[in-house]
This record gives C-alpha cells, structure tokens and sequence, in this order.
C-alpha cells in the first residue's frame, strides 16, 4: 500500500515510481488520477534488463484500494504491507475498511510492515495479526540461541517467527515440535526466502523452494513471484494461458541460471 497526494490508498508496492514504472520520485508526490495515467509495467525485467515485455501494458493498472474492496467477490483473507513508517497510513486503511464494510477481526486480514503503522493496528485492532519483519527475523535469531533447551523468548510470544527457507535447519524441533511449542503462546510463522541483508523479508521466488518446506507444516509461506511459485503450490488453480506459461517458463530458467 503507498498513500497518495491526494489521500487515497493505491495498491502499489514501492514507496517511488522510479524503479517499477515511467513515472519519478515517491508515490506521495503524485495523485490517483496522475498514478492512472503511468505504465506500471514499465520497469519489470526478467533478463536483468536486456529486454522490458511489459512495457506498455500497465498503463493504468495502478488502483486505489476502493476500487480493489468493490472489485473483490469474495472475504478470504488479506495481507496489507505499510510501504512507509508513517501510522496515518494505518488510520487511513482502517477508514478504508470501514467504507467497504470489512472487519479485519471477522476476515482474518492480515498487516506487516515498519513498527508503527504496525502498532497503530494493534492498538485498533488488538487482536489482528500485524507484524514487524525485523522482529519477526528478531525473534527467530533468540529462538536459535535459546530453542534447544526448550525456551521460547520473550520476543517470540505473541508475535510472528520468520524461517528463511534455507535455514531451517537452525530451529530446534523443527517442524512439528516447533510447531506446537509456539502455538502455546499465539506466535505465527512465516517461511521467507533465503535472508538477504539488504532486504528486510525476501520471499519465495522458485518453484523447487516449495519442496524444502516440511509437508507438516501449517503456518504461512511469504512468496515474491506468485505468478510462477504459486501454480506449483495449487496447480488446478492455475489461470495462465499457453503463451503466459511458455513467457513464465523462460523467464524460470533465466532465473535459475542466475542463482
């Protein structure tokens, strides 16, 4: 989410446009009606910028997130992500909600993001779940110090672990033990990505990471790419045409060969 001159919430993740679309400088600085008129899939490379295949097919992609709650058919869960630390971002997502009649209480939505739009949720919404990826990193380095001997940290209760995929060897009782022990004290866990330092939470990005994750495990995968990873995870579920499949099939092995 990033919040616009005008005071609308678009759904759009970077807090400036450089990077992803034609446009310059942060979200903020533009309204809805200039974000409409941007090509959002202007930046987006999968050969490390050789080639651009969505250029100018994005124009007008960039929505506000009342146009998305009138769209959507359904109340399965959501997942909001602050793009800034700025908590009049939660205040105004929380008016947001309340025009399109959603209770994050009764739909399970979740919130993730910098410390305090996060704290502005928990003071509004006690009892949803909104986290902190450094506290949620936080909490797992404790839990790797201490684990072993049986102890949950302090820093764990009530809150929100994050396993990189390809440390959760680190985790003592890892899964099904691990699993019941933080469900004792309420605490989610999150699969991410390998930890980048650069990065505050990675996500999921081939589909082969899916088969490191224990069958046992029932918490939350964070995903960057869903166009490619989730077909793999809900195959009958996948919507993409021939072509889109052949495109994300190329773009895979490009990325393979990078990593």
């Amino acid at each position: 989410l990033a919040v616009t001159a005008d005071g609308e919430l678009v759904i759009f993740g970077d807090a400036a446009l450089d990077c992803r679309t034609d446009g310059t400088g942060p979200v903020s600085s533009k309204t809805l009606a200039e974000l409409r008129i941007l090509d959002a899939g202007y930046g987006y490379s999968a050969d490390g910028g050789k080639s651009f295949p969505l250029r100018g097919k994005g124009v007008g992609a960039i929505r506000s997130l009342g146009h998305f709650f009138q769209i959507i058919t359904n109340r399965r869960p959501l997942l909001y992500n602050f793009s800034s630390n700025d908590p009049k971002e939660a205040d105004l997502l929380v008016a947001k909600m309340k025009e399109a009649g959603r209770d994050p209480s009764e739909s399970f939505d979740a919130f993730v993001g910098d410390p305090a739009p996060v704290a502005r949720i928990k003071q509004l919404y006690p009892d949803a779940w909104a986290f902190n990826p450094a506290a949620g990193r936080q909490c797992a380095r404790d839990y790797v110090r201490t684990g072993w001997y049986g102890s949950v940290p302090d820093s764990c209760k009530g809150s929100t672990m994050l396993i990189p995929v390809d440390e959760q060897w680190k985790f003592w009782g890892w899964p099904d033990r691990l699993i019941d022990r933080l469900e004792e004290f309420d605490t989610q866990i999150v699969v991410t990505g390998p930890q980048s330092p650069s990065e505050a939470m990675t996500g999921l990005t081939l589909p082969q990471q899916l088969g490191d994750v224990p069958r046992s495990f029932n918490g939350f995968l964070w995903i960057d790419d869903a166009w490619i990873v989730a077909p793999a995870l809900y195959p009958d579920r996948d919507s993409r045409n021939d072509a889109q499949k052949e495109d994300a099939a190329a773009a895979l092995e490009k990325r393979r060969a990078r990593n």
